[in-house]
């Protein structure tokens, strides 16, 4: 039988025939191990194929990246997070030109050495499964980077990454990557190509090839961006062709009003895109990051939110590549310094460490089960490894962690580059970036040439075939012009459009933001322990930073408590057990008295584990005694509760001396930290029963601190006790850079070697091969008698590096007419304790100073104020005030930080009794948008002055649309629109009576609207303030924000805050300008109102909706006879209008000639042209002649069966001629034109006159 031990080494078998265990009488614990059947002669033959632990194969590293670009350019910001395991790798260097900053490992921020390089800078890794991440800064040499992909020494199973992009900055292409999104290269596709070549040539084919070339151009540059019209060209195109494809019918007549429509459209979303090119170009900040445009489908937006240099917590990478396999991952290195304390188990979490003992106690268990030990022994306990791992994190006096650069917290354009399988240290990516004045003036070259693409689809160059008018129609340019006012006048405001899933959990995760005190909410400065013989009595001072669980002592496994209180009341709420056992209770903020008691256990032993560890214990114990606690009140994190019995006093205090033990294992522990400690343990492998006399040699130059072990001749003399199983002692061992450790030969004992190294040294090893790696640089050796491990040992120089990192700076500044209130909050990282020393403006008097939200006693000294810095995270705000009067030009005053810092804001909230005109600062800032729109009105105002539609003259439009700017976008378009509705109205008088009807309707509802508009302007303009359209990362008119991502420290000059402007005057110049307008529209609005009117009731304000049918006249029965009456002889042109089965119409229009008779004028009122029934015996009508317009007007005669009926006029009156005085004849007509013939009057019948 053959018990194998995979730890130790693998074997094969030969010599002996293999049997099945289950069929032999082995005992039941033998057969789930080989067997063999063992003849006389025969032997089994052992052949080793591998000592140690088994290879495992390559490092399996994962590696995410971020890459901030500077707003500058210069350089990149990057975080890093590395995942996954290492085998035999024991520390990561970086390589090139990468500067690392800070390094933080499982949580625990690391100090960055370098070996025999300077620039080679890293970290020693002290566990096979890493969760590192960290922060370093890399150059950005000119427009065209090429840098490392990895920037460490190391090939990594799997990258991604991400371009964070500030405002202006756009990237072209990016190459050594094998997929990169939102790229202007990467955004097209053979579809937009297809598109554009498609466009190109069909405009090409109406319009000409020069402007085919300049539509490839022009599509090329615009195809890519955002809102750019795309699949409107299209539907402008097809118009235009089928248009000129046509005949003149009806359905020509149909195409024309969609080809009109498909132009307005197309001008109206170049126009937006125009607006909006020309924004981004000169404000950065107003950029929109959407992906969407005006294409039959619309994309979805990806929106970030808001430039906000708020504190955020990130992601673990352990999380982010193999979710729940490293839990021991803190959210993010913040810097904190300081040592773990004692019970940090109980502070809302999973211990860091926890995993490591575990692993160490695993393998103590593997140890103790293997059958070279048969007898129960005592091991390396779990408090032990937690004291040791403790002193191997600390660092000497002269070191000093680096804090990093600090890491930007903006979030604006974000570029995600992936790589496809592993990736070598050697892949380099490589970025074409085009910078913000770059971007403005492809943004200018996009405007133009699209504008002139549109002028040539609108055909303003084109020479037209038919008959043009007398001037260029400047419809066009108005439509255009209104619709790129429409958009500048438009806020563009990023609440309206849906977040995308980033931005949502961003969101989320700062609502949901854990307190910021988290693992160290709780804590106890005391607790008391009363025990008797049945019962146990814990009194807990607790205190808590914030409203969360804290646990209680305890454990389901041993001990707790019936009954518990709170400040003297009973926990009814809030008392929940875990899933440990354990529990915990919910505390609110402040300090708290709690109450444990409850029955103890028939049991000899009891632990008690103390999750939140007192700084101070004191225990009153009957019948039990207490092991764990110090003398100087401190306590390990378990307490162990033993009963006393008569049987201890009775047992004998010597020691049976017999011979020599039959064998023990020895056990070296090794932790290589600031300073070097060797725990030795001799552990029986023997029962009980008889003493052990041993002598322990010690290594070269180890000297023994234990008190009570006896040393000769550089051995330990080692005595076990009948009943005991181990002894153990501990000694130190002088810094050397070497270590050997040999077995011994001949002894009675097997060697197990342990090594832990601080993260100071680095070690290398050589010899056999470890068995087990751990935490903490921990290997362990299991060696043969005479074997041994050589120890290289070094220790890295350390890397110069900053101390103190401003992560957060804000400055909100208040001005007033007489003083100014300031206020500066700081957040603070730090490793080391000290000063720091900020400056304040030379007239600043210190009001208040608070430390983490308490209030301190600094004083000012002269401008410095010299804060108190203790390791860790600390937020300090500083108010004071400047006694400085507001003038037209207001400016930062000057505050020197003391250090570079990351993520500096400055808020100026202005008071609203000046009238903001100009403003300036870092680029990410607010804009003064009301100036654009001045430069747009002028252009609509030329534009709008040329239409003879309306009295107003340029200048008149310029006044009128400045006043119109304190109303909204709507109310302005109805003024405006009133005005173009009467001009056409004015211009076309004629319509059909039912649209007539309308018109005149819709006329007076627009202008009761246009009324209530200028009110409002009138209103808001003298009663308002003024609204300057402030846009801009978060700001208006009364908060002003910007923001800069990196304060650089200058020697000789300091750190120092941006410093913005702003240009303003008093609001009274504001309200005196507007009154002013208004005075002037009242004085305009007596000419507007009058013409106004005269416009709208041009032909009469109202016409019946339908005409009253004519009355039915009846033949006569009986013809008349005798002399026919005088009458006055009228010329008639009778012009026929239909003809009919049984009826005829004809038009008569007679002009009069007689020289004496009167003429009746009938005053109902008729058409201008009168129509009479003629029976089908009337003669044919003349054919119709051609009538001059500028004639005299002539009049209508009706006749039917009862004779002339009284003649109408048709345009104007007809006077009769005076008696006795004859009647002047007409003028003669215009050459080349006809008279109208005279009418005659026929006889009194039914026949019309000829």
């Amino acid at each position: 039988m053959f018990e194998p031990g995979p730890e130790l080494r693998r074997v094969e078998f030969a010599g002996l025939v293999s049997v099945d265990p289950q069929q032999t009488q082995l005992p039941d614990a033998w057969r789930s191990f080989p067997a063999f059947r063992a003849r006389p002669g025969e032997a089994l033959q052992l052949t080793v194929t591998q000592r140690g632990e088994a290879d495992r194969g390559p490092d399996q590293l994962s590696l995410a990246r971020d890459w901030w670009l500077d707003f500058d350019g210069r350089g990149f910001t990057v975080k890093d997070r590395i995942a996954g395991q290492v085998q035999g790798t024991r520390r990561l260097e970086m390589q090139g030109s990468a500067r690392l900053g800070a390094v933080a490992v499982s949580g625990q921020p690391q100090f960055i050495t370098a070996r025999d390089d300077p620039n080679k800078a890293g970290v020693e890794l002290r566990d096979p499964n890493v969760a590192l991440t960290a922060d370093l800064r890399v150059p950005a040499e000119g427009l065209h980077p090429a840098i490392s992909a990895v920037d460490w020494d190391h090939d990594f199973a799997s990258v991604s990454g991400t371009l964070h992009l500030p405002p202006g900055w756009k990237v072209l292409h990016a190459t050594g990557v094998d997929q990169v999104d939102d790229t202007w290269l990467g955004r097209w596709t053979l579809l937009d190509l297809f598109m554009v070549l498609v466009i190109a040539i069909a405009i090409a084919r109406l319009y000409g090839w020069a402007w085919g070339v300049l539509a490839v151009v022009t599509l090329a540059l615009v195809f890519p961006e955002w809102m750019a019209p795309r699949t409107v060209w299209i539907f402008v195109l097809v118009g235009e062709a089928l248009h000129r494809a046509l005949p003149d019918n009806w359905l020509r007549s149909a195409v024309r009003g969609y080809r009109l429509g498909a132009l307005v459209t197309l001008a109206g979303i170049c126009s937006v895109f125009a607006v909006q090119q020309i924004r981004q170009g000169l404000y950065p900040a107003l950029e929109e990051r959407g992906r969407d445009d005006f294409d039959l489908v619309l994309a979805t937006a990806q929106l970030a939110p808001p430039m906000e240099a708020a504190p955020a917590q990130d992601v673990p990478a352990a999380a982010e590549f193999r979710p729940g396999a490293l839990d021991q991952a803190e959210v993010d290195f913040d810097g904190a310094g300081g040592e773990r304390q004692r019970g940090e188990e109980g502070r809302m979490g999973r211990p860091k460490n926890e995993a490591f003992d575990e692993e160490a106690e695993e393998l103590q268990q593997e140890l103790s089960a293997s059958s070279i030990v048969k007898s129960k022994r005592a091991s390396l306990s779990g408090e032990y490894r937690q004291r040791q791992q403790k002193k191997l994190r600390e660092y000497d006096a002269g070191t000093v962690v680096q804090t990093g650069p600090g890491v930007p917290r903006w979030s604006w354009r974000s570029v995600p580059l992936r790589w496809s399988g592993p990736v070598d240290r050697t892949q380099k990516v490589s970025f074409v970036l085009v910078p913000p004045h770059v971007n403005l003036a492809l943004a200018g070259v996009r405007v133009l040439f699209l504008v002139a693409l549109v002028m040539a689809v609108f055909g303003v160059f084109r020479k037209r075939r038919v008959l043009p008018p007398a001037r260029p129609n400047p419809a066009v340019g108005a439509t255009m012009m209104g619709a790129l006012a429409l958009g500048l006048l438009l806020p563009s405001s990023a609440a309206a459009q849906v977040p995308d899933t980033a931005t949502l959990e961003q969101l989320r995760a700062r609502l949901t933001e854990p307190p910021s005190c988290l693992p160290d909410c709780v804590t106890s400065p005391r607790m008391r322990l009363e025990a008797s013989g049945s019962a146990l009595r814990l009194v807990v001072e607790i205190h808590a930073a914030a409203q969360v669980e804290a646990p209680l002592p305890g454990s389901a496994e041993h001990w707790l408590p019936s009954q518990v209180s709170v400040d003297g009341s009973p926990a009814t709420g809030g008392l929940v057990r875990v899933g440990d056992g354990s529990l915990r209770i919910a505390l609110e903020p402040g300090r708290h008295e709690v109450v444990l008691e409850g029955p103890l256990p028939n049991r000899e032993t009891i632990q008690l584990r103390l999750p939140v560890g007192p700084h101070r214990v004191t225990a009153k114990a009957e019948g039990w005694t207490v092991a764990g606690l110090h003398e100087d009140g401190l306590a390990d994190e378990v307490l162990q509760l033993t009963r006393t019995s008569k049987q201890d006093a009775a047992q004998p205090d010597t020691l049976e001396v017999g011979t020599l033990p039959p064998f023990v294992r020895v056990e070296r522990a090794l932790t290589l930290g600031l300073s070097w400690e060797v725990t030795t343990r001799v552990i029986r492998a023997t029962p009980r029963g008889s003493a052990v006399v041993l002598k322990v040699p010690l290594l070269p130059g180890e000297s023994v601190t234990t008190a009570e072990q006896r040393v000769e001749a550089g051995a330990v003399l080692v005595n076990i006790r009948p009943d005991e199983d181990v002894v153990e002692w501990t000694s130190v061992l002088p810094i050397s850079p070497q270590i050997v450790l040999a077995a011994a030969t001949g002894a009675p004992w097997s060697e197990v070697w342990e090594v832990m190294v601080g993260p100071v040294w680095h070690v290398e090893a050589g010899g056999i091969p470890p068995i087990r790696r751990g935490a903490e640089g921990l290997q362990v050796w299991m060696p043969w008698p005479g074997e041994q491990v050589v120890l290289d040992i070094s220790r890295p120089a350390g890397v110069p590096g900053e101390t103190l990192t401003l992560d957060f700076a804000r400055l909100t500044l208040r001005p007033g007419m007489r003083a100014v209130d300031a206020e500066l909050q700081l957040e603070l990282r730090s490793s080391r304790g000290g000063h720091h020393t900020v400056a304040l403006p030379s007239e600043a008097q210190l009001q208040k100073v608070l430390i983490n939200g308490s209030q301190q006693p600094i004083g000012q000294e002269g401008q410095q104020v010299r804060l108190p810095i203790a390791p860790g995270v600390q937020r300090v705000q500083l108010e004071w005030r400047e006694t400085a009067a507001l003038g037209q030009r207001y400016t930062a005053p000057v505050v020197d930080l003391g250090a570079a810092a990351v993520n500096a804001e400055v808020y100026i909230e202005f008071p609203p009794s000046r009238w903001i005109l100009l403003l300036g600062g870092p680029r990410l800032g607010p804009a003064v948008l009301f100036w654009s729109y001045i430069v747009v009105l002028l252009l609509a105002s030329a534009v709008l002055g040329r239409l003879a539609v309306s009295p107003l003259r340029a200048h008149q439009w310029f006044l009128l649309g400045l006043g119109l700017s304190t109303v909204t976008v709507f109310e302005a378009m109805l003024v405006i629109g009133w005005f173009l509705l009467l001009g056409w109205r004015r211009r076309r008088v004629e319509l059909a009576p039912g649209w007539f009807a309308l018109r005149q309707l819709t006329i007076g509802l627009w202008t009761l609207m246009a009324c209530s508009a200028l009110i409002t302007a009138v209103h808001a303009g003298l009663l308002g303030q003024p609204d300057m359209q402030i846009e801009g990362n978060g700001s208006w008119a009364g908060s002003l924000r910007w923001y800069q991502d990196r304060v650089e420290y200058v020697e000789g000059v300091g750190g120092l805050m941006p410093r913005p402007w702003v240009l303003s005057v008093s609001l009274w110049w504001y309200r005196g300008l507007m009154l002013a307008w208004a005075l002037w529209l009242a004085w305009s609005m007596i000419r507007w109102l009058p013409w106004g009117w005269q416009s709208a009731s041009q032909g009469g304000l109202w016409r019946p909706l339908w005409r009253p049918s004519p009355p039915k006249t009846l033949p006569p029965t009986t013809r008349q006879s005798g002399p026919v009456p005088q009458q006055p002889v009228m010329q008639t042109t009778v012009t026929p209008r239909a003809a009919q089965s049984g009826v005829s119409e004809a038009i008569f229009m007679s002009q009069s000639t007689d020289s004496g008779g009167l003429i009746h004028e009938d005053t109902t009122p008729r058409p201008r042209a009168s129509k009479f029934r003629m029976t089908d015996t009337m003669e044919a009508p003349p054919p119709p002649l051609d009538v001059e317009l500028d004639a005299p007007r002539p009049t209508v005669a009706r006749h039917n069966a009862s004779g002339p009926q009284p003649v109408r006029p048709v345009a104007e009156a007809i006077t009769p001629a005076a008696p006795g005085r004859p009647r002047q004849a007409p003028p003669p007509p215009p050459p080349g034109k006809r008279p109208l013939p005279p009418i005659v009057s026929g006889e009194d019948d039914d026949t019309p006159p000829p």
